[in-house]
């Protein structure tokens, strides 16, 4: 917060770099942190509509709506990384997780937090008696902490498998949103509306869509991502065979450019959800941080396709057309279904070295008994 509004105030290209990369270097291991306390906190029929509601959406509609407002970089910088200290009062009301309490050997906390949270959820009928309150507390607190690096994301042919395709699929959804954001400057119209708008319908149809999966128990992840996919991809068709026919009709891309970045937004936020519930405990950080890195650099890769562009019109659009259709098929092909299923806990140790995840019940989790307890166990 304090580099980000500093780069406001700077008047030599050296000091506002240095700012940005501070920002974007403690900024993005935020994302992960985020993503691992909100699932270790929040039952999962809520997951999904609080990622939707108050995420990177509501953040990216806020800094478009200031630059339509301020149309100046620099009040632009400063507001933006201003928000951030309503977000530092209200990380003064939270409370760590009872687990990392627990661990820590501050069970009086913990059990303050459990209780905190069950009374919140409304769910207090279902906490945990004295006697098995010691119980989970003791297996908790001398339970073996297992160090995980980026290594054991690859430690056997599941988990490569999963961390493989969920790096192909997040390279693919950053250089399809990147290269649908940039592409905004080149529509009709202004540049700062045309942000706008696209930041509200991103927000709006995310939304949305959390509300049918809250109240749609059937609709798992996998639904989600698949229908919003064809969707990307049916756009890129069309805007490729527009480019390649030369065709121009400004309100047939502006509709595709805005339906094919709708349908990001619910992608994102239930992709990054599948990140964390897919992987056991001690990886849950560690996955999504290692994958950030593919996404920063398809960010880097998106601005190269619009260059392409100028030797090949339909270029960008048919790279990420191929790379959408890759998402698709792999993505529904070799990532599990991961809503109403229990959160792997831990990985197995197999005789000869490699970790294998452990074996997870495909029935759908039955949450008044699993709420007596998921806060410590997971």
């Amino acid at each position: 917060m304090i580099a980000g509004i500093a780069a406001g105030f700077t008047q030599r290209w050296e000091v506002l770099a240095t700012c940005l990369f501070l920002t974007g270097f403690f900024g993005g291991g935020l994302g992960p942190i985020v993503s691992v306390y909100l699932v270790e906190n929040v039952g999962q029929k809520h997951r999904l509509l609080l990622v939707s509601i108050g995420g990177f959406n509501i953040g990216l509609l806020f800094a478009a709506a200031v630059a339509y407002l301020t149309q100046e970089w620099r009040l632009l910088v400063i507001c933006a990384n201003s928000i951030a200290v309503l977000a530092l009062l209200i990380m003064g009301l939270m409370k760590e997780t009872p687990r990392w309490l627990v661990q820590s050997g501050k069970e009086a906390d913990a059990r303050s937090a459990y209780l905190r949270i069950l009374q919140v959820n409304k769910k207090t009928r279902y906490r945990l008696t004295t006697n098995e309150w010691e119980t989970v507390v003791e297996g908790a607190k001398h339970k073996e902490a297992r160090k995980r690096t980026f290594w054991h994301l690859f430690s056997s042919t599941k988990l490569a498998m999963y961390t493989l395709v969920m790096c192909l699929s997040l390279f693919s959804l950053s250089s399809i949103s990147t290269t649908l954001l940039y592409s905004l400057g080149d529509l009709s119209g202004n540049v700062y509306l045309n942000s706008t708008l696209y930041s509200l319908l991103r927000w709006g149809i995310a939304v949305i869509v959390s509300l049918i999966d809250r109240f749609t128990p059937s609709l798992g992840r996998k639904h989600i991502i698949g229908t919003a996919s064809f969707i990307i991809v049916i756009c890129h068709i069309g805007l490729t065979v527009c480019e390649f026919l030369g065709v121009v009709i400004p309100n047939l891309t502006v509709a595709f450019v805005f339906v094919a970045a709708a349908a990001t937004s619910p992608i994102w936020n239930s992709v990054n959800l599948v990140i964390v519930e897919l992987y056991p405990t001690s990886m849950r950080s560690i996955a999504p941080g290692f994958m950030s890195i593919f996404i920063r650099a398809a960010s880097g890769m998106a601005p190269q396709l619009l260059l392409l562009a100028r030797l090949w019109k339909p270029g960008p659009w048919f790279v990420n057309m191929i790379l959408s259709i890759c998402f698709l098929i792999v993505f529904a092909a070799k990532i599990p279904e991961t809503k109403g299923r229990t959160l792997p806990e831990e990985c197995d140790k197999s005789k000869t070295a490699a970790p294998t995840m452990v074996e997870q019940p495909l029935q759908k989790v039955d949450e008044e008994e699993a709420e007596r307890s998921v806060l410590i166990k997971q």
